[in-house]
């Protein structure tokens, strides 16, 4: 799945029928501003959720 707002693009995947991760990058129009828009993500699965 993938959805896009204009400044942030989101990535999911369903890694197993239970745990789902997701990547979240800027877009273009955010690269060239301060680290608080670079990439990011996290997992949620039932063993336990941690972002990165």
């Amino acid at each position: 799945m993938r959805f896009e707002n204009g400044y942030l693009g989101t990535q999911c995947a369903a890694i197993d029928e239970s745990t789902l991760a997701c990547r979240i990058v800027p877009t273009d129009s955010l690269r060239d501003q301060p680290d608080k828009y670079s990439e990011h993500g996290f997992v949620i699965a039932p063993d336990g959720n941690w972002g990165f």
